[in-house]
């Protein structure tokens, strides 16, 4: 196995996760977390914290994530498993509330602009028809 291959170690390790060899896949996915820090590795990796008692570890982890992606929802939803486990239930909830809040926000911008676009290119045309959306998201 090539030692500078992240793909390679994250593979190992999440099979290692799967056959329940916490400490082998922890060190695997490690290597895969130094060479690329993507948002699977870094599951994974908190996944095998969270395995093996160590919550301190999985919270930084999962900070650290939240930092560098700070408007991913997959980092929000990582940061409230990680503090789910220590009984910060009153945080968690916070969390989960803001990632809902995001997520309304880019709905409600998605359907503006779908509806923006769809009543400009009918102006254009010139063949203009009043057309109701039915969407309870956008308010219109």
């Amino acid at each position: 196995m090539d030692p500078r291959h992240e793909e390679s170690h994250y593979l190992r390790g999440v099979i290692l996760l799967s056959q329940s060899r916490i400490d082998e896949a922890t060190l695997s996915l490690r290597k895969a977390y130094r060479l690329s820090k993507t948002m699977e590795t870094y599951k994974a990796l908190l996944s095998c914290y969270q395995e093996s008692g160590k919550l301190k570890e999985g919270i930084l982890l999962a900070k650290e994530a939240f930092k560098l992606m700070p408007y991913d929802a997959r980092a929000m939803v990582m940061m409230g498993k990680a503090l789910a486990d220590t009984g910060e239930r009153d945080m968690v909830r916070l969390l989960y509330d803001i990632i809902f809040m995001i997520l309304y926000y880019f709905i409600f911008l998605f359907f503006f602009f779908v509806r923006f676009r769809f009543r400009s290119n009918m102006m254009k045309n010139d063949s203009y028809i009043s057309f109701n959306m039915p969407c309870l998201l956008t308010g219109f």
